[in-house]
């Protein structure tokens, strides 16, 4: 058997004529020379790439030549794999002279005897080559320490050579959502495709999509499939309240996930469904998401628009706020970010342009039930954002649906209506009101607020200010 580690050994050869002593010496360095007396060759082992992906093969040549003046016999190499690979069957080829041929693939790997090329004359080199395959698993940074041995009946002691090939890890993923349908009618199915596709060099693990529904739509259960390597799998429904896990995806492979929603009966002219979906894996853990819209039926004939956005505070604006997993579940005296965007779709202006917004009964700014904000103006394609904050108020104990209707008016005539909603606890203590929000300054492109209270009172706004005004 070969040995396993670097040894420099003396031994004994008897001449013929009288007796002759010399050091034999075992090299590690690759290309090293092994002699004595007339004896001698040189070894190697080189590896055909220096770094390497998950999947991707190897290929090994081992070389030695006889660089003595006598014949070297029963020449033998051995080789130790490295972890995390897997011999390529049928790989091994030997180069002699000008015979070359395919060996058996027994000679390879710890334990084996490893194989005999025969005789080696002086000045003559014979080499193997083989490959090995990297495991899909094997991880990023690791060494794959390929070991050969050499020895022969003249100099009987395996000497080591080695060679060094490091697994890259850059994981990355590709990923997109879109849906058949930029406009629908009220009723209509919309088919939705999400895909991921891994673009890296290792293999990703646990690769997890989620989503938050969209207003103006409803799932269609049992609509969702998920086809990998060309086979597609059921998906139970309970995913769009989790997360689908679509397993492992080895470098270049793609996941696609296909999925239905009904438009509802009752979504509002010019309302638009926003389907956002969130995308990781164990070895990208920090998600990122992306949106397909659409829009429902024809803008009215004002071609206005509204948004509706929330979000809690440090956190990124959303259509609503659900309470699994990776939502959030607010409790009293718990600040409450709102945004509105209204806008103006159309070829022409719109004047005398208004929000009117209804708070959800357990969040509150300042006791008022209806904020009213005179938006003026709106030039063709032009777009104007408004932001308040709101207060979480002590709510009897369990969760419940808070939903904030936004309208956009002119005069006394709805245009559109988008709404946001969050969850909130009862039963927890606590500050019910904050700092109110500074009433905007006044100005030609600020506009103007204005308060409906529960007792049908008209007070000076202090909730909403401007955030942009400019045109599309």
């Amino acid at each position: 058997m070969p040995m396993t580690k670097n040894k420099i050994k003396f031994a004994s050869y008897v001449a013929l004529v009288g007796v002759i002593i010399a050091p034999l010496f075992s090299f590690l360095n690759l290309g090293g020379k092994v002699s004595a007396s007339a004896n001698s060759y040189d070894s190697s082992v080189t590896a055909d790439k220096a770094t390497v992906n998950q999947g991707e093969n190897v290929t090994y040549t081992i070389t030695a030549k006889n660089t003595g003046s006598s014949d070297l016999h029963d020449f033998f190499f051995a080789n130790y794999l490295p972890d995390n690979v897997t011999y390529v069957v049928g790989s091994s080829v030997v180069s002699k002279g000008a015979v070359t041929k395919t060996v058996t693939d027994a000679w390879v790997g710890n334990g084996a005897d490893g194989l005999n090329v025969g005789t080696l004359t002086p000045d003559q080199e014979v080499s193997v080559t083989f490959s090995v395959s990297v495991k899909n698993d094997a991880p990023g940074g690791y060494i794959l320490s390929d070991r050969a041995f050499f020895k022969c009946n003249e100099l009987s002691d395996w000497t080591e050579k080695g060679v060094n090939v490091t697994v890259v890890a850059n994981p990355l993923m590709q990923y997109g959502i879109q849906v058949d349908k930029t406009t629908a009618n009220r009723g209509d199915t919309l088919h939705y495709t999400a895909q991921i596709k891994n673009t890296g060099d290792v293999m990703l693990n646990d690769v997890l999509v989620y989503v938050y529904l969209p207003n103006y739509a409803t799932y269609k259960n049992g609509s969702t499939s998920l086809v990998k390597d060309d086979i597609t799998y059921p998906v139970n429904d309970d995913w769009r309240n989790s997360d689908l896990n679509a397993g492992q995806l080895l470098v270049g492979a793609t996941a696609t996930i296909y999925f239905d929603m009904t438009v509802n009966s009752d979504a509002p002219k010019g309302g638009e469904i926003k389907m956002t979906m969130f995308f990781k894996s164990n070895e990208l853990p920090n998600e990122d998401y992306c949106l397909a819209r659409t829009t429902v039926n024809v803008p009215s004939e004002t071609s206005l628009s509204i948004d509706k956005k929330v979000k809690k505070e440090n956190g990124d604006w959303l259509d609503s706020i659900d309470k699994g997993a990776h939502g959030h579940v607010f409790t009293a005296g718990e600040k409450v970010f709102y945004q509105i965007i209204v806008t103006n779709n159309g070829d022409e202006g719109v004047d005398n342009v208004k929000i009117v917004d209804t708070l959800p009964e357990y969040i509150q700014v300042n006791d008022n039930v209806t904020v009213v904000t005179m938006v003026g103006r709106l030039e063709p394609k032009q777009s104007k954002t408004y932001e308040f904050e709101a207060i979480v108020k002590d709510a009897p104990s369990g969760e419940r649906k808070q939903e904030n209707v936004a309208k956009v008016m002119t005069g006394d005539d709805e245009k559109g209506r988008d709404l946001a909603s969050v969850w909130i606890a009862g039963g927890s203590k606590g500050s019910v009101l904050g700092e109110p929000t500074k009433l905007p300054e006044a100005g030609a492109d600020v506009g103007i607020i204005s308060v409906v209270t529960s007792f049908g009172l008209s007070i000076a706004g202090l909730i909403l200010r401007k955030k942009s005004n400019s045109l599309i």
